[in-house]
């Protein structure tokens, strides 16, 4: 078994609640290019940055499991955004 030990994990654009948009807390660009922050952005570089991209790219490669912290901040505000993933 394979696991990926370090892993990259954004939400979707439309899974980002519209009010870190609307205060610049965090973004993705509708076309997935960058993830934004006020005045800082950091270009996505690989499309296995989304969920659906990752769970392909690890059949491709034989991995089974992978590690990422990500979601976890997306607890803001009384705001809670959690991917739906069913096995």
């Amino acid at each position: 078994m394979r696991i990926n030990g370090h892993s990259h994990l954004l939400p979707y654009p439309e899974q980002i609640p519209d009010f870190m948009r609307e205060k610049e807390i965090f973004w993705v660009d509708a076309d997935r290019k960058f993830m934004r922050q006020k005045n800082w952005q950091r270009p996505v570089t690989d499309a296995s940055f989304f969920l659906n991209e990752k769970l392909d790219w690890m059949k491709l490669n034989n991995i089974a499991q992978f590690v990422s912290a990500l979601w976890e901040w997306f607890e803001f505000e009384g705001h809670e955004t959690r991917p739906a993933i069913s096995e």
